[in-house]
């Protein structure tokens, strides 16, 4: 497996993921909290992958065949904070390989404030993060009534 920046000839299979995971977010939430629509994924991904629009930075994982197997997305914002922000791949240890890829370029770009979120349902992205040493920061909750 390799991880590199994401290019243009990933932003449809980006889009697509991200499609998905914010989908199956509204779902776990159970309203439309996040834009889940392709075609808007595909508009930003592409000018950010373009672009370097704003901090952002793609990294995309592929195996030996060269198919994208996951990717991760990172934003340095204006206070020189890093933010990891979605995470998906095809299995765990590929997640884990683009957490410490991201995070590794964090470091490099002199970053030493890392943030993020995960959702409830990310059961494998939980226990990367435990393994690594997060530090929860915030507790989101959700009560029926």
């Amino acid at each position: 497996m390799k991880i590199t920046n994401a290019t243009r000839n990933h932003a449809e299979y980006i889009s697509s993921l991200l499609a998905s995971h914010f989908s199956k977010a509204n779902q776990f939430f159970e309203y439309p909290k996040y834009k889940d629509s392709y075609e808007i994924m595909l508009k930003h991904v592409s000018k950010r992958i373009e672009l370097e629009e704003g901090g952002f930075v793609y990294f995309v994982a592929e195996d030996e065949m060269g198919s994208s197997v996951g990717f991760i997305n990172v934003l340095i914002n204006e206070d020189r904070v890093g933010s990891i922000l979605v995470t998906i791949a095809d299995t765990k240890d590929i997640a884990k390989e683009l957490i410490l890829k991201a995070i590794s370029y964090l470091e490099e770009q002199g970053i030493n404030n890392i943030q993020g979120e995960i959702f409830e349902f990310e059961s494998d992205l939980k226990e990367i993060y435990s393994e690594i040493g997060i530090k929860n920061e915030l507790l989101n909750f959700k009560l029926s009534i």
